[in-house]
C-alpha cells in the first residue's frame, strides 16, 4: 500500500468514525491500569485535559458545551478502571449504560486551559450508580459540576461495588431523581412520542432498564 494510499485510508477514517475518541479511551484505561492505584468505591479520582481547538464553539475562545458531556466518558472509564467495576462486570459479562445525565457551566473553560475532573461516586443502589463530576482548571476555580447515572443490564450493582454501602444523597441528588421520576410519570403518562403501551412495554423487556428511566 502506497503513501497516498494510507493517506486516503486515515481521511476517511477520520471523516466516519470518531478516531480521537477511541484513541483517547484506550490511552484512558491504560493509564488508569499501569500508572495509577486502585481506589476504593467512595474515593475520588481524576484525570487532567486541555481545551484544544478541536473543542471550541463558535466564539473560538472557550470549550463547547458539547465537549463537556464528551470528556465526562473519559473521566467514568477512568474511575470504573481504577474502582475496579470495569474488572468486575466484565467477569459478569455485563456493562452499564448511561441513561441520565445532569450538567452545570458556572465559568468557561478558555482555549489551552489545563483541568482537571474530579470523579467520584455520591450515591447506589440495586440498579444503578450515580457519579459527579467536577471541572477545576489549574488555579483550582469550579468551571463546571455534573452528575450521571449508569445503569446495569443484568445482576445488581451491590454486587459490583463489593457490598459498600451508598452514602446519603445530597439536597442536588435528590432534586434530580425526583425531576427524573417526574419526566419518567409524565412520559409513561402520555406513551411518549405517540407509541401505543404495547410497543412501551416490549421496549421495557428488551432493554431491562426502561422502566428506571
Amino acid at each position: 500500500m502506497d503513501a497516498a494510499a494510507v493517506v486516503w485510508v486515515i481521511a476517511l477514517l477520520y471523516i466516519f468514525v470518531d478516531v480521537n475518541y477511541f484513541l483517547r479511551t484506550v490511552f484512558t484505561l491504560l493509564v488508569g491500569c499501569v500508572f495509577h492505584k486502585r481506589v476504593r468505591i467512595n474515593e475520588t479520582t481524576k484525570v487532567y485535559g486541555m481545551c484544544l481547538p478541536s473543542d471550541v464553539d463558535m466564539m473560538v475562545c472557550h470549550m463547547n458545551n458539547a465537549r463537556y458531556l464528551r470528556e465526562l466518558d473519559f473521566a467514568r472509564y477512568h474511575f470504573y478502571e481504577r474502582a475496579g467495576l470495569f474488572r468486575r462486570m466484565f467477569a459478569a459479562r455485563t456493562v452499564t449504560l448511561q441513561t441520565a445525565s445532569w450538567i452545570r457551566y458556572r465559568q468557561s473553560i478558555a482555549l489551552f486551559a489545563v483541568y482537571t475532573i474530579h470523579t467520584k461516586a455520591i450515591f447506589w443502589d440495586d440498579r444503578s450508580i450515580f457519579l459527579e463530576h467536577q471541572f477545576r482548571t489549574l488555579d483550582g476555580c469550579l468551571r463546571c459540576v455534573g452528575m450521571s447515572r449508569q445503569t446495569v443490564l443484568s445482576g445488581s450493582m451491590q454486587d459490583y461495588v463489593e457490598g459498600a454501602q451508598p452514602p446519603q444523597p445530597s439536597a442536588e441528588l435528590s432534586h434530580w431523581l425526583a425531576s427524573i421520576h417526574a419526566s419518567s410519570q409524565r412520559l409513561q403518562a402520555t406513551n411518549g412520542n405517540g407509541s401505543s403501551s404495547q410497543d412501551i412495554d416490549a421496549c421495557d423487556r428488551k432493554t431491562d432498564v426502561c422502566n428506571n428511566r
